[in-house]
């Protein structure tokens, strides 16, 4: 038990409100009502510092249960501090700018670190001796944690890198685990409810974080500036997305929101600019301001229907965006929304009616160059609208039941060109050529033959038939006068040859040519003199049957399709 050395008030009046007494260099601040003391500020802390749990004064023993306000503030000269396990408190910027603390112990004790409590003071290492009274102990602020930024946590003795939550905690309390850069996994139980602010905000040696189902909520900044976060499995009964949750995590690669989430919190994700992919649950009802703002190799988003609004710049800086998917209860589109975002290239905008938008929520998004695919009942609508009008082409978009037509197949200076009458096709063509192959022996026989096929497709369409064609040569010798870097020039004239139901097309035949169609065994099934771009003939043969085309004196195989 300490002994008081000498009472302040008697020696030194001038500044005896500053503490009551002093034991062993230690200054306190009595409570008589309830025998307790907490440590007070005092000119000259330095070195190791042991601090009692008790003393007595006048006969009675005082409890030390807290380090009072601005206790050991700026004691640029301390080393090693001890706490003693009665206390319960430690006040707002007790350790403040204590820059050369080397360690500290914080006792089972400890309820409650005050706001500022560890500003500017970063001990290397941390002891404590369970650690469910350290997520029991309610943090004021991020700079109430002392093992932000540098800090090693031992416990029992032993260095924490990979936390397994104790079974007996049901809450991860705010600024738990703030910046515990040390931090390599977390593994949770079934028992855990909730995970509060700045949880483990900038835990940069975190790489991957699955969430048990039992977790219904998050709070804001909870997992931000996790740099290192590559994977991340959310709770399927998570509430929402809270504000920041996620935000500047920059190697977060992938992430499912579960349909138990109604709403994506500001800046949830912002500045995740490797997020490649998203998946919304189907209940998600509002996207907050600046959610993915910056999420920049982010490609496509497919918004789910419920969704109703899109609040100011949520997927701005989306760089590489090129395709949006907007669902059909969408209300409200805000400022910057979707502003900057110079790749967009279509938005399929399923909504019933044609929601509200700003003047800037595509801004600098080029859509003068994209496409809108819009409800058939609100084409013309959209293009009245202003902003929607902009849109540099607006098409309807079917149930899905109607084909897209059959694309037709033209050559011409050298291009083979793709034509499909449905608004907004796309052609998909695949090109062979059997000449394009490894060949042994002395001689090479070519076809000078390439085989087309093509089909179309659109949104909301079912993808064409698919369309086939020849395309071949008809050539004069190669010419080899003047050959250069020994290549020589081949003068050829380009047929397109196409089949429908036994029927064959020929184009780039020369006017006046005699045509014969023959089966394999040498049989005439129909001929023709070319006249004009193209020739028809007719020939009985059914698909999958050889026709030998016959062009003046030059012939190729054809499969009928």
């Amino acid at each position: 038990m300490k002994k008081v050395l000498f009472t302040l008030s008697l020696l030194m009046p001038m500044v005896a409100s500053a503490y009551d007494v002093v034991v062993d260099e230690i200054a306190f601040n009595l409570i008589p009502k309830g025998n307790v003391a907490e440590v007070a500020p005092s000119g000259w802390y330095h070195g190791d510092i042991n601090i009692p749990s008790s003393f007595d004064y006048d006969g009675v023993i005082y409890n030390v249960t807290g380090i009072g306000k601005e206790a050991f503030r700026n004691c640029k000269e301390l080393n090693h501090v001890t706490l003693p396990n009665t206390i319960i408190t430690i006040g707002y910027e007790a350790f403040a700018y204590c820059s050369t603390i080397e360690s500290i112990n914080i006792p089972s004790s400890v309820k409650t670190i005050e706001g500022g409590a560890f500003e500017n003071c970063y001990p290397k290492k941390i002891y404590i001796d369970n650690l469910s009274d350290w997520c029991n102990i309610s943090f004021g602020y991020h700079t109430s944690n002392p093992i932000q930024t540098w800090g090693q946590l031992i416990v029992n003795g032993e260095e924490l890198t990979d936390l397994v939550i104790p079974d007996d905690i049901t809450e991860i309390k705010d600024y738990a685990f703030y910046w515990f850069n040390a931090l390599k996994s977390i593994t949770f139980h079934d028992h855990v409810k909730s995970i509060g602010n700045y949880a483990f905000n900038c835990c940069e040696g975190l790489n991957s974080l699955a969430l048990p189902n039992s977790i219904t909520s998050i709070g804001y900044n909870a997992f931000a500036n996790c740099h290192n976060l590559v994977s991340v499995q959310l709770s399927e009964n998570l509430d929402k997305v809270s504000n920041f949750m996620f935000a500047y995590c920059e190697n977060l690669e992938s992430v499912i929101i579960p349909n138990s989430v109604l709403r994506i919190g500001e800046s949830a994700f912002r500045g995740c600019s490797g997020l490649k992919s998203i998946s919304f649950g189907n209940n998600i009802q509002s996207i907050y301001s600046m959610a993915f703002w910056g999420c920049s190799s982010l490609t496509e988003l497919t918004l789910p229907h419920e969704l109703t609004t899109i609040s100011d710049y949520s997927f701005q800086q989306c760089s590489e965006l090129k395709k949006v998917t907007l669902g059909k209860n969408l209300q409200s589109i805000y400022n910057y929304a979707f502003a900057n975002c110079p790749k967009l290239e279509c938005v399929y905008n399923y909504a019933e009616t044609v929601p509200t938008i700003s003047a800037e929520s595509f801004m600098d998004s080029y859509i003068e160059y994209a496409k809108l695919y819009v409800p058939a009942t609100l084409l013309s609508e959209y293009k009245s609208t202003e902003i929607w009008k902009n849109f540099g082409y607006i098409y309807s978009i079917t149930d899905g039941s109607e084909k897209c037509a059959k694309p037709t197949i033209l050559y011409s200076n050298g291009k083979i060109i793709f034509n499909c009458e449905t608004e907004g096709a796309e052609c998909v063509a695949t090109i062979s050529d059997t000449d394009i192959k490894t060949h042994y022996g002395n001689e090479i026989s070519l076809t000078a033959t390439y085989t087309v096929s093509v089909y179309a497709t659109a949104p909301s369409y079912e993808n064409s038939d698919i369309v086939t064609a020849t395309l071949c040569w008809l050539d004069a010798e190669p010419r080899t006068e003047g050959m250069t870097n020994d290549v020589a020039a081949v003068r050829g004239n380009a047929i397109l040859i196409q089949s429908s139901n036994g029927t064959l097309n020929i184009q780039g035949a020369a006017d006046g040519a005699s045509i014969g169609i023959y089966t394999t065994s040498g049989m005439m099934v129909g001929s023709a003199k070319s006249a004009g771009t193209s020739t028809s003939i007719a020939t009985g043969l059914k698909n999958g049957e050889i026709a030998i085309v016959k062009i003046g004196d030059k012939s190729v195989k054809v499969v009928i399709k």
